[in-house]
């Protein structure tokens, strides 16, 4: 035992003592996984400046959060819905909220986005779901033809 510091041993003496006690933590149920409350199907709407993601729960009811992957809540494309019937529909914007796009080999152009559907204001629960949204426009000129079909001209 040192002189100058007494309290060394006595708490040596303890750690050992507790390194060869068994310890019994609290027998805590493991949650079971309990079917999503967000349907797996969800209809997209591709507008000229926007997607319209619709999103049906199996309760009719939707409390949650929607909004894109990788935004805070303090984004203005963070969406939340308390005790709101179904469907709820999602407006995302085509050149924000990180909605990215990709010119196509056949001249049309992609938009998409990976959004969060989460059925809980303040928590992320095993009952979220992502969904990987996808708009495809074309954007080649078309030219359209039309024939005189020998009616009464207009003046």
């Amino acid at each position: 035992m040192c002189p100058n510091h007494p309290f060394v041993l006595a708490l040596l003496t303890v750690a050992l003592i507790y390194a060869n006690t068994a310890v019994n933590a609290a027998n805590i149920p493991i949650p079971t996984t309990s079917v999503p409350e967000v349907e797996s199907d969800v209809r997209v709407d591709c507008n000229n400046d926007e997607i319209v993601v619709s999103i049906t729960t199996k309760s009719g009811v939707f409390n949650g959060m929607i909004y894109p992957a990788g935004l805070t809540k303090s984004s203005p494309c963070f969406g939340e819905w308390i005790k709101t019937g179904v469907p709820v529909k999602y407006k995302l914007p085509l050149r924000a909220c990180n909605t990215m796009s990709m010119e196509l080999d056949d001249g049309g152009i992609e938009y998409f986005n990976t959004i969060v559907v989460q059925p809980h204001l303040k928590l992320v629960t095993n009952q979220g779901r992502s969904f990987h949204i996808r708009c495809r426009y074309n954007t080649r000129n078309n030219t359209v033809t039309i024939n005189d079909l020998g009616g009464p001209k207009l003046e």
